[in-house]
C-alpha cells in the first residue's frame, strides 16, 4: 500500500482581507490522481488530505472517496518555502497528473540530494538499525 499526501497550500487574499479556499478548491482529481499514480508506479494508493486549519470547514461540504482520508489531526509545520522543494509543483489536477506519469526518479535524486546537501541533511534512512 502507498500513500499520496494532498496538502494543498494555504490562500489568503489581501483584497478581500481573508482565505479564498473554497469546496470546489479542495474538491480536486482524486480518481484521476490515483489512477495516475497506479498507472507509473502501481500498486495501491491512498490519498491523506491535510487542509490547512484555517480552511477546514471547506471539507465538510465534499464528499471523500473511500481511498481519500482526512488527516488534519495531524500537525505539521512547513519552515521552508515550498517553491525550494525538490518537487515538482503543480497547482491543478492535470498538472499533477503529468507530472506523476513524466516522474524521473534520476532528476528527482540529483534535485533531492542538492536540497539535502543545501540543509546539511545527513540521514541515510537507517536511523532505527
Amino acid at each position: 500500500m502507498h500513500v499520496l499526501m494532498y496538502a494543498p497550500t494555504y490562500r489568503f487574499s489581501k483584497e478581500e482581507g481573508k482565505s479564498v479556499h473554497q469546496s470546489r478548491e479542495i474538491e480536486f482529481g482524486y480518481q484521476q490522481i490515483k489512477e495516475a499514480l497506479e498507472k507509473r508506479f502501481g500498486g495501491n494508493w491512498l490519498i491523506a488530505l491535510r487542509l490547512h486549519p484555517s480552511v477546514r470547514d471547506a471539507v465538510k461540504e465534499i464528499e471523500l472517496p473511500d481511498f481519500v482520508f482526512d488527516v488534519i489531526a495531524h500537525e505539521y509545520e512547513l519552515l521552508i518555502n515550498y517553491r525550494e522543494l525538490p518537487f515538482d509543483i503543480a497547482e491543478d489536477t492535470e498538472q499533477l497528473c503529468t507530472n506523476i506519469l513524466n516522474f524521473d526518479r534520476n532528476k528527482y535524486e540529483k534535485q533531492l540530494n542538492e536540497f539535502l546537501d543545501k540543509y546539511g541533511i545527513k540521514e541515510g534512512g537507517h536511523a532505527s538499525e
